[in-house]
């Protein structure tokens, strides 16, 4: 497997210069910052802080007209999100566990590290990237609810949380690219489905207006 990701250099050249490129102690902070928010182990909290925003959204916006479209949007988008979140990380993990690919940090020398980030790094664990797994599944299901300006920074989020990744030493480019490669398409999928899945029953059965029916 790891000659699979050495093709031709391409796969640590990219390493080397993105990570030789950004690696600086300024941006130290800001890497182990986007690190925190976007570590999968913290999935339950990530889970719970979302859950608690779209809660405090609909409170502010329970007099609009809107309110019960927008009710209806965020139960697709949280729904998404879970079931995406539950079902792909499973399968990063298998990837990770048959794959075996070392982690930078473990496998090259002279390159920059981010101590923070990579002291609780596995060696072996490095296709795909979890970080980048999560990032990609966040802004997958809520993007229905960015607006231009906000689907903007989410890109702008997810380009970083990749740079650091490979800044700290602890994935390649091709974990990156893998990661974004296996999340995205199934969380547009499971979100599809799931969408079709809850207005088909909420159009059958009026779930929703029965259950806003003081609106």
């Amino acid at each position: 497997m790891s000659n699979f990701f050495n093709i031709r250099e391409i796969n640590h050249s990219l390493f080397k210069f993105i990570n030789e490129f950004f690696g600086k102690n300024g941006f130290d902070h800001l890497m182990v910052i986007l690190s925190e928010i976007f570590n999968p182990q913290i999935i339950i909290y990530q889970s719970l802080a979302i859950t608690l925003a779209c809660l405090y959204y609909l409170f502010l916006i329970r007099k609009n007209n809107s309110f019960k479209k927008q009710f209806l949007l965020i139960t697709e988008t949280l729904s998404s999100f879970f079931v995406s979140a539950s079902i792909i990380l499973i399968i990063v993990l298998i990837i990770k566990h048959y794959t075996l690919v070392e982690r930078p940090f473990c496998h090259l020398k002279n390159i920059y590290v981010i101590d923070k980030i990579i002291s609780t790094s596995k060696c072996n664990h490095s296709f795909p990237s979890g970080h980048t797994t999560i990032a990609v599944i966040m802004i997958a299901s809520f993007w229905p609810l960015f607006t231009n300006f906000f689907k903007f920074i989410a890109v702008i989020l997810l380009i970083l949380v990749s740079i650091s990744r490979i800044v700290s030493g602890a994935h390649y480019p091709f974990d990156i690219f893998g990661a974004i490669v296996i999340a995205l398409p199934l969380t547009l999928y499971i979100r599809n489905r799931l969408n079709h899945f809850i207005n088909y029953y909420n159009d059958k059965y009026n779930l929703f207006d029965k259950f806003l029916r003081h609106k």
